[in-house]
Formats: structure tokens, sequence, C-alpha cells
């Protein structure tokens, strides 16, 4: 019989050095498959309210529920992740996550689902987001030593980026041959699945803290690090500033493939497929490189993104954009982690839980960027709105490269 545990151990590619410690292979392939579970309800549930519904309103407003809670409780779900146990948090998130699935199946089955259920249990999976997210990216430091931590966390978010890759393919091919319950039967089979896994997770042992503080307390307390330790909240504000010009471009592909390339929806899956490629390849390199100038590559990934998407607007043609989208991927891909990275790299490891939900809180406000950018688009144009976004990256990473040195030379 072949042991696991042996065969990860003795992985020695420096790309994949975090699987060296067994419990990050647990959370890793725990993590990935609650992301493929997440996905697949997503899809599932968008085809099946607008087929119920023929409401694009009524689709919007169900997604906007599940980014309610993590604008408005992340901070207290990062408290509530740095306070207790971060395993039985994620096993609490799990069940409760793979109960939601549950229930869809049977109201499905039962011909009792209308869309005011999935509204309600949208904003469920918002709270469980709020606080397994934090939960399981605080664990991380307690189990990988600090060098191995940055290459845990990329590594984390490739993960992520596969689960982002494969789990909507299925789930669409599920849904056409089979049924709307059937991929939300397979998405909680995945939940128990992740959830068999994190039940192996060993926590270290460690002293435990006993507070008389309230949670909204830690909460605050977590802000007010963050607002005092000014190289992280720089890179937060920088990495915001990058993301909210990078961000409408993913939503409004649909107009790009539909008013440049002249295309229909099947343009649409390979623009989209290889943005999600890129994102895969730049998570990768981020968890490959070694701890030397991260800062420069952090601020060089932003202007990259500007060039794909100077280089989309002003040559129109649609494989040139496929290849150009890629390296936006790319781009997009390595930044994420790259910020946590640098974020988290002399950070107190008790305010883990905290500054990651900050940073899911400020991800959760990205949406409100799409609105502006594809009201410009029905005025100037999805070419012209490409390119103000292009040049706005281009100038803000030229800017943050000359004026910022302390993020320039930061490892």
């Amino acid at each position: 019989m072949v042991d696991l545990k042996r065969v990860f151990m003795n992985i020695s590619i420096p790309t994949f050095k975090a699987f060296n410690n067994f419990n990050y292979c647990l959370i890793w392939v725990s993590t990935t498959l609650m992301i493929c579970s997440h996905q697949m309800v997503a899809l599932a549930q968008s085809y099946w309210i607008y087929d119920n519904t023929g409401s694009a309103t009524i689709l919007g407003v169900v997604g906007i529920a599940a980014a309610i809670p993590l604008l408005f409780i992340a901070p207290i779900g990062g408290a509530v992740a740095d306070r207790f146990n971060q395993k039985k948090l994620m096993i609490m998130c799990q069940t409760l996550q793979m109960s939601f699935a549950w229930a869809v199946v049977i109201l499905l089955v039962m011909d009792l689902m209308v869309w005011q259920h999935l509204l309600v249990i949208g904003l469920g999976y918002g709270i469980i987001w709020a606080t397994n997210g934090p939960a399981r990216q605080a664990l991380l430091p307690k189990i990988l030593d600090k060098s191995v931590l940055p290459n845990g966390i990329a590594l984390i978010t490739a993960g992520m980026s596969i689960a982002g890759l494969i789990a909507p393919a299925i789930a669409g091919v599920l849904y056409a041959k089979f049924s709307p319950e059937f991929v939300f039967f397979v998405s909680s089979m995945l939940s128990v699945i992740s959830l068999v896994i994190a039940l192996f997770i060993r926590m270290p042992k460690s002293k435990a803290e006993v507070k008389d503080t309230k949670i909204t307390s830690d909460a605050i307390d977590g802000l007010k690090y963050l607002w005092s330790d000014t190289p992280t909240r720089m890179i937060l504000i920088i990495g915001m500033v990058f993301f909210f010009m990078e961000s409408p471009v993913h939503s409004l592909l649909s107009v790009l493939v539909v008013d440049v390339y002249k295309l229909e929806s099947e343009g649409l899956g390979l623009l989209a497929a290889m943005l999600g490629v890129g994102g895969l390849v730049g998570n990768v390199f981020i968890a490959s490189m070694p701890p030397k100038k991260r800062g420069l590559i952090f601020i060089f990934l932003a202007f990259l993104s500007g060039c794909a998407l100077m280089g989309v607007s002003l040559i129109p043609v649609y494989m040139a954009g496929v290849i150009i989208l890629t390296f936006q991927g790319f781009a997009g891909g390595g930044q994420y982690p790259m910020m946590q990275i640098l974020m988290l790299k002399n950070m107190d490891p008790k305010y883990y839980g905290r500054i990651m939900s900050i940073i899911m809180m400020f991800f959760g406000f990205m949406p409100l960027a799409v609105l502006p950018a594809g009201i410009a688009s029905d005025i100037l144009g999805i070419r012209t709105i490409i390119i103000i976004l292009g040049v706005g990256l281009l100038v803000t990473s030229s800017l943050t490269l000359f004026t910022q040195k302390w993020l320039r030379d930061m490892d």
C-alpha cells in the first residue's frame, strides 16, 4: 500500500516545497475541493435562476447576496478565525456548506425550489466564506515554516485557479446531460470529501490564549493594527488600485467578443479559459520565486497587465486577443498571492486571520468597479474603456516604481 505521507514528504521540486508538509497537503486538497464545490454551485445556480425566471435582475440580486456578508462582516469573521481553533472552524463551515447543497438538492427533487431560497442560501454562503477563508489562511503560518509560507500561499491560490478552470466546465456538462439537482448533488459530495480530509489535519500544539474582550473589539483591533502598520496598509491600497483597474475587463469579456471580435458565445469561452490558464501559470510562477525583489515583481506584474490591456484595445484581432489576455491572466494571477506574501511578510501571526478578512472585504467591493466601466463602455465603446484602464495601470505602476522605494526594494 502506498504511504501518501512519505510520498509528499519526499517532494524535492522547489516550486512545490510546501507539499513536503503533509498537513499542508491536506489543507490544499480540502480547499481545492471546497472551491470546486462552490464553483459548481455558482454555475448551476445562475443557470437555474435564469432558466426559471428569465430575469437578469434577479440573477444579479442573488449574486450580490453572497457578497454582502464579505462587505460587512468579514472583519468579524477574521477576528473569529484568529481567536478560535482554525481546524474546528473549517469543519463547521464545511459542514454548513454541505448542508446548504443538500438542502438545494432536496428542494429541487421535491419541486419546491424558488429563487428566494437561493437568495437566502447565497447569504449563508457569504457568511461561511467570511469565516472559512480567514480560518484557512490563519492556519498556514501555524503549520509552515516562515521561509516556506510564501510558497504555500501561492500554491493555495494555484489550487483555487485549477478549481476555477475545471469545476464550471464539469458543472456545465452535468447540468446539460443530467439535471441541476445532479450538479448540486455532486457539489455536496465534494464538500463531504473536503470535510473528511480536513478531519485528518493535525493542529500544532499551542498554549490556549484566554481573552475577555469581545469579538467586535478584536475586529476593531485588527483594523487599527493595519492602519498603524504603514507598509502593510500601503501594499493593500496599492494592490486595490491595481485590481480595480484590472477587474472590469473580466466581467466585460462578452462585450469585447460581440462588439470588437464580432463572435458569439464560443469566442467567449476560449478567452475566459486562457485568462484562467494565464492566472494558474502566474500562481505557479510566484510559488517558484526565490525571496528576492518581490516588491519589484509585484509592481512589474501591474505594468504587464497594463501593457496587455493596451494590446487588446489596439489590436482588434481575436487570436491576438487570446494570446494577449493570457499574459493579462498571468499578471493578475501573480499579483494576488504576491500581495498576500508582501502583506504577511513581517506581520504579527496573531493578526493573520483579521488581515486576510480585510483583503476579502476589499475584494468584495470589486464588482462595484464593473458598473461604471459598463456604463462608460455603452457611451464610449469597450476599446476606449480598456485602453483607459490600461493607461491607468501603466501610470500608477510607474508612479509606484519611482516613488515607493521601500516597496521596490522589498524582498
